[in-house]
């Protein structure tokens, strides 16, 4: 069925724009401290205590979870306290700790229901002294170069804090975009047909199951035949040197700051060839598909209307959580 996009200033998205909050800035540069300061071993768990624990069901060194006790709230503060090493203890995500917090703490994916408890051993009780900001602390957080006393570190800090929250604004921005236009393009899908291919697709899923997930597989269905519809208005195509020019820039991100000379751009791009080749071809179509993606998100946000509120990263954080 043919349909049209309407891709002008009418269609309005919402997003919002990260401050970064001295507060926040300064919390960061705390846990850096911390995280490359000096452990000493406590007998029992103190408010200035850095706790690691094993969840139950996850028996394994490389799953120990660590836990700030300054960073709890008062009830789990108060909790933990006194607790020795090997004991096993009863968290409570939700009385302990803020819900975005439990989440990411637990590994659960955003808007997850949090268990009511979980139970942990006490695998280690430190406690951290902080690292001192000199010029060795500077260089391992930042690489070296980058900056030559605490103003200048600090700074590069807030940088990389705004960069990784503009990645974070990107990503809900995308989403925003997509549920936007899936909900006000209308256009008919042969939704019958689709449910019996998805049948075929998936042999083990039973017809209640197929029914059950359609609504996901139906909303990318619709957004994947409106980008194309868009790609397709807009005349947006991707060339072979632009998968090539595209891939060498990433692998070139990888290698950080290397000299360039015409020997190491020879030699990027016979690594970029080399990877673009793997995977049966699969790498170079994923890459056509990425800048295709890249470029058409691009044509929209410039021809759309996005309102930005400003909003600190808390505050971010706890929307997109809920």
């Amino acid at each position: 069925e043919e349909f049209e996009v309407p891709l002008d200033k009418n269609v309005v998205v919402e997003s919002y724009e990260i401050e970064v909050d001295q507060k926040e800035l300064d919390q960061t540069i705390e846990n850096l401290k911390r995280d490359y300061g000096t452990a000493e071993t406590l007998e029992s768990v103190t408010e200035e205590a850095t706790v690691a624990v094993e969840l139950a069901g996850e028996e394994d060194a490389e799953n120990a979870k660590t836990i700030i006790v300054a960073d709890l709230k008062k009830a789990g503060r108060e909790a933990i306290a006194g607790k020795k090493e090997g004991e096993k203890i009863q968290i409570e995500p939700v009385k302990w700790m803020k819900k975005e917090d439990a989440i990411e703490w637990l590994g659960l994916e955003k808007g997850t229901d949090l268990p009511e408890s979980v139970e942990a051993e006490i695998k280690s009780i430190t406690s951290v002294q902080p690292a001192e900001i000199d010029q060795e602390f500077i260089d391992k957080i930042i690489g070296a170069g980058k900056a030559s006393n605490e103003e200048e570190f600090v700074a590069e800090v807030k940088a990389i804090m705004a960069k990784n929250y503009q990645q974070e604004i990107d990503g809900y921005l995308t989403r925003q975009i997509r549920d936007k236009f899936v909900s006000d393009v209308k256009f008919e899908l042969p939704n019958t047909f689709l449910k019996k291919w998805l049948t075929l697709r998936n042999e083990k899923a039973t017809s209640e199951q197929i029914e059950k997930e359609y609504p996901n597989h139906e909303q990318g269905i619709r957004w994947e035949l409106i980008l194309n519809k868009i790609q397709k208005d807009n005349e947006i195509k991707v060339e072979h040197e632009d998968v090539i020019s595209q891939t060498m820039d990433l692998l070139r991100a990888q290698f950080g700051n290397m000299p360039q000379s015409e020997e190491m751009d020879a030699n990027m791009r016979q690594w970029a060839d080399n990877y673009l080749k793997g995977e049966d071809g699969k790498n170079y179509m994923n890459m056509v598909e990425r800048i295709s993606f890249d470029r058409t998100m691009d044509v929209i946000k410039e021809k759309i209307t996005i309102k930005n509120k400003k909003i600190g990263w808390e505050e971010f954080r706890t929307k997109v959580s809920n």
